[in-house]
């Protein structure tokens, strides 16, 4: 294991070098949240511990995990294709992109990732149709390293709930990165895990849209929290079942979010093909 000992500071030349591939659209930051604490250890930043970065540059989600320390994180397509790139350009390599489940991701264990797997498909301009999630295989030394997975939703989960029953219910996404603040607006990175509560507008294709406006009550992501969790809230046991990615927004991180379905026959066909034949994990059928 490597001990996180990376500044919360970002440089000028890593945040530009980023912006080449993790765009002003894809997340960045919980807006109008709360600090996490130890609610959702599940939910890890993407690190990349290299000169020059040492910082979250997505979020997302440990999902499965087996008695040996071999750990399934789901994450944002586009943050593994951006990392990829950059692994391609010589930026740095794979050995240098980790996962850590602290709240602080400066502080504690990170995980070394093995292999990395995307699930990208832009078949339009519009981002309301893009398919977007990815899966980074991780190796603890320790399996007691990798906190317990989160619980994915079945296919179709979403499906039979008419639009006042989504609309009802309670949303959680969790991410690491900045806060938006006013005025002016701006983003102040924190590099903390935090969580949201979006409010629910409708379904999209293989989206889940979400309001996240602070004067409405309502909050979300931004431009680095890609890859982070979006929960339904079982209304009657508290449980929360993972249904989305974050994967978007409005330019200003106050208005719209865009989750991409988990709970997806094509999104579980992509992520079974990855899971460990010996996984401990809990799993809804």
């Amino acid at each position: 294991m490597k001990r996180a000992n990376w500044g919360a500071k970002h440089s000028a030349v890593s945040a530009v070098g980023l912006a080449l591939f993790f765009s002003a659209e894809p997340a960045q930051a919980i807006v109008f949240g709360t600090a996490d604490g130890n609610s959702h250890p599940e939910v890890g930043g993407l690190m990349v511990l290299a000169p020059k970065y040492g910082f979250p540059v997505c979020s997302g989600t440990l999902i499965d995990k087996d008695s040996n320390g071999r750990g399934l994180y789901l994450t944002a397509g586009h943050c593994v294709q951006a990392i990829s790139r950059l692994i391609n350009l010589g930026e740095f390599t794979q050995n240098h992109v980790w996962v850590n489940f602290n709240e602080n991701p400066h502080d504690g264990t990170n995980v070394p990732v093995k292999s990395m797997y995307q699930w990208l498909i832009t078949p339009s301009s519009a981002i309301e149709t893009r398919q977007d999630m990815g899966v980074l295989v991780l190796q603890a030394d320790d399996p007691n390293d990798l906190p317990e997975p989160a619980v994915l939703a079945p296919v179709g989960f979403l499906d039979p709930f008419t639009q006042r029953e989504l609309r009802a219910s309670t949303w959680v996404s969790v991410g690491y990165g900045g806060s938006l603040l006013f005025p002016p607006p701006s983003i102040v990175y924190r590099d903390q895990r935090q969580q949201a509560t979006p409010r629910y507008l409708n379904l999209i294709h293989y989206m889940i849209k979400t309001q996240q406006n602070g004067p409405s009550g309502s909050s979300g992501g931004c431009s680095g929290d890609s890859g982070g969790p979006l929960y339904w809230v079982d209304p009657d046991t508290d449980e929360e079942l993972l249904v989305g990615v974050t994967i978007g927004g409005t330019h200003q991180c106050n208005s719209i979010g865009l989750y991409y379905r988990v709970d997806s026959q094509v999104a579980h066909d992509f992520i079974d093909k990855y899971r460990s034949s010996s996984s401990v994990s809990r799993r809804i059928r």
